[in-house]
């Protein structure tokens, strides 16, 4: 595509929608360049604007177009011969991504609540982006039900609808408020393609909070398809004082369409238990934890991660050693406010580690250091630079 058609299309349409009655708009415009060089020493640069968009009618709040939409020119060679004139013809090209557009709906009294277009959706087991309608209906205080019906959006996010054979979904989502600041969440999704059915799955789960600073959660999902156990999920955090304790069980399969390229290796399963502690010291909170992992042939990995953060950002240590190999490292993230127009960020990590099949110790190293000035209330400009080794 030589020009960004899609993107003038939507821009033209969201700009012209006011002109038909007086609306309230708010949003955000978003320019990005990226310089790089690859490892052959081509300097390349890539281009992205994006847009975030919301219209609403001033007498009515409860009715509101959204749209997130990006374009973007990739690859372009920035100096003039740096790439052989056979490949600069072709070595970029233009593209554009719509996140999501759609018309929202809802009562005055919020117990109907409608949405229509291409949408990302996470709710429970039925989660991702489409183009459809989700309907939300609150039958009383305590319980609300939501439906939704549509198809897949394209992997490549252009304006375009996919054929309903070519992936279709349908699902639904049930919360329950229950005594004692608990609540049960069930949820259910099946996606078509081709007339065959690639993934069926079905989750109820409960959490809460029934006493003081203590927060929970038990999840367990159901794989139709494969009459299976697909995962389970059990967590729990509690605060005393200055001090914070969680710990996780986490039983999960592979999340693999039946359609997949994927399928024809062998899906297995693992458990993971993960615990933490953490104390809060004045301005300073530091942070331990420690994952356990087994998986279904017996092997196991083990890693500790300690961390140390603020308000200007964290550094941590990691190590690693098991079945994932040997994994030894350290990181670092800081954004500290020199003025108050004025932030500086730095990140930096290293990690020193040996894969699982050979004895061959390797180093990676990363690190990046950048500004960001905000002259005006609602303008921001942020510049940084990136290497690794």
């Amino acid at each position: 595509m030589n020009r960004p058609v899609t993107f003038t299309f939507v821009f033209c349409l969201l700009v012209t929608f006011p002109l038909f009655s007086q609306v309230n708009v708010s949003g955000a415009l978003q320019s990005n360049l990226y310089m790089t060089e690859n490892s052959a020493k081509d300097n390349l640069a890539d281009f992205y604007q994006s847009l975030r968009l919301r219209l609403a009618p001033q007498n009515n709040s409860n009715l509101y177009l959204s749209t997130y939409f990006r374009v973007a020119r990739q690859g372009e060679s920035i100096l003039p011969g740096t790439l052989p004139a056979s490949i600069s013809r072709v070595d970029y090209q233009w593209n554009e991504r719509v996140y999501n557009l759609y018309v929202n709906w809802k009562t005055a009294q919020k117990r109907v609540h409608l949405r229509g277009g291409r949408q990302f959706l996470y709710e429970g087991v039925l989660n991702g982006t489409f183009d459809g309608g989700l309907a939300a209906l609150r039958l009383n205080p305590n319980i609300k039900v939501k439906l939704f019906l549509g198809v897949e959006a394209p992997v490549s996010r252009e304006l375009n609808l996919l054929s309903w054979d070519d992936g279709n979904a349908f699902g639904g989502r049930i919360i329950a408020k229950l005594p004692h600041s608990n609540s049960l969440d069930m949820s259910y999704i099946q996606r078509t393609r081709k007339g065959e059915t690639v993934w069926q799955i079905g989750e109820v789960a409960l959490h809460g909070a029934p006493a003081r600073d203590f927060y929970y959660l038990v999840e367990y999902d159901y794989n139709f398809q494969s009459d299976a156990l697909q995962g389970v999920r059990l967590r729990a955090n509690y605060y005393y004082q200055k001090w914070g304790f969680s710990a996780e069980y986490n039983r999960q399969k592979p999340r693999v369409f039946e359609d997949s390229f994927f399928r024809m290796f062998r899906v297995e399963a693992y458990n993971q238990i993960r615990t933490g502690a953490s104390y809060r010291l004045n301005h300073l909170e530091v942070g331990l934890q420690y994952l356990y992992t087994i998986y279904e042939n017996s092997d196991q990995s083990n890693e500790l991660i300690g961390s140390l953060g603020s308000r200007f950002g964290n550094v941590g240590l990691v190590y690693q050693r098991g079945y994932a190999g040997k994994n030894t490292g350290i990181f670092g993230d800081i954004r500290y406010p020199a003025l108050p127009w004025l932030t500086l960020r730095a990140h930096s990590s290293y990690y020193k580690y040996e894969r699982h099949i050979v004895d061959i110790s390797e180093d990676a190293a990363a690190l990046s250091a950048g500004v960001i000035v905000q002259p005006l209330l609602r303008l921001k400009v942020s510049a940084e630079v990136q290497e690794s080794v």
